[in-house]
């Protein structure tokens, strides 16, 4: 039985645009597209929140320039609660995320000491909209700590067209 997520329209908006940036042959059904790029982010997210919340920062970085942060608790706490201007304007939808889905992104909501599901998906789209334009700019994403592995390759497979 899916339970029901509330997005921000801004999140919404933002969650069409990367799939339409991957591709996503969803039943060209915008809900559909939003619901299979919601699910990615809310995965991906739920994998490095442990991390992040015991104090890891992931860092980005390319050949020109050194690391930056890229996600640390303090910045995905304030991503999270950040409201754009035109959210209190256009209102919210509500989309279906299936059980074990909708209990990932509870658990990003506890983990970050979140008010609402509704800013536990904004965070996991924003963050994975930043991962994905910084992987398409040829950017690389790692933890802060050399022993820790960050998994981005499902991301960039489906930015990167594959040669043959």
């Amino acid at each position: 039985m899916p339970k029901s997520v509330t997005l921000r329209k801004s999140d919404y908006v933002r969650a069409l645009d990367l799939a339409e940036q991957f591709n996503l042959k969803a039943a060209a059904r915008p809900n559909r597209k939003v619901k299979a790029v919601l699910k990615e982010a809310v995965a991906f997210m739920a994998e490095v929140t442990p991390a992040v919340v015991k104090g890891e920062v992931i860092e980005t970085g390319s050949a020109w320039h050194g690391p930056d942060e890229f996600l640390s608790k303090s910045s995905a706490v304030a991503t999270a609660r950040q409201g754009e201007r035109a959210d209190y304007l256009t209102g919210t939808v509500d989309i279906g995320l299936p059980k074990r889905d909708a209990e990932a992104l509870a658990s990003i909501r506890r983990a970050f000491h979140l008010s609402s599901d509704k800013q536990a998906a904004g965070l996991a789209l924003r963050v994975y909209a930043g991962l994905a334009d910084g992987l398409r700019r040829g950017n690389g994403f790692s933890y802060a700590n050399p022993q820790a592995k960050l998994d981005t390759d499902k991301v960039r497979e489906k930015i990167l067209p594959q040669t043959p």
